[in-house]
């Protein structure tokens, strides 16, 4: 995956199977079991600068982080509802909506993990949608990935998550669960301009 380009990256993701071929554990698991797909999403210049040297580089890693991207968005777009018993089978879960710097006050901090709670709880039906306590051993990072990763590295990376514009996070009209709040990156726009979504 080294030489390959985001798009490259996806389309083998998606033929091959690897790591792991999905639509195949849904066929196989769907009859014997209630599968729901949780997609975690961070902000993605956190992700790239705290595993920076995974693939060789942070310019690589973000090649590869982004083709996985955009063959989950694929795969996701493509199976909304569990075909076996019509539940929907996809939510994206923001991890910014957890992250006190995306917050003005304490309270809207704590309204906010609430909500996301909530949102985790309804998703996959479980009977309690509150928890007062879940966040109560949370820790932040608080690295600065622009430092971490350097000007130099924040223009090739801009590239992928520019790939990303519109295919990340995966939509669906019917959800409203609060995925078009969820970012590629907060910091993103700022360093190198909107995006066109």
């Amino acid at each position: 995956w080294r030489d390959m380009s985001v798009e490259g990256i996806a389309a083998e993701v998606l033929e091959s199977g690897r790591p792991t071929n999905l639509l195949t554990m849904l066929r196989l698991f769907s009859p014997y079991a209630d599968i729901k797909f949780l997609a975690l999403h961070r902000p993605y210049l956190n992700t790239i600068a705290r595993y920076s040297i995974v693939d060789g580089g942070a310019v690589v890693h973000s090649r590869v982080v982004a083709g996985h991207m955009m063959a989950m968005a694929h795969f996701l777009n493509q199976n909304v509802v569990d075909t076996f018993n019509g539940s929907r089978l996809w939510t994206v879960l923001c991890m910014d909506r957890l992250l006190s710097t995306s917050y003005q006050s304490f309270d809207a901090i704590k309204e906010g993990r609430k909500d996301f709670v909530k949102h985790l709880a309804h998703f996959l039906g479980w009977p309690v949608t509150e928890c007062d306590h879940c966040f109560l051993h949370w820790h932040e990072v608080r690295n600065d990935p622009v430092k971490s990763l350097g000007l130099d590295n924040l223009e090739a990376i801009s590239e992928d998550v520019r790939k990303l514009d519109g295919v990340w996070p995966p939509r669906d009209e019917a959800m409203s669960l609060g995925v078009d709040q969820c970012l590629i990156d907060p910091v993103f726009p700022v360093l190198v301009g909107p995006l066109s979504s």
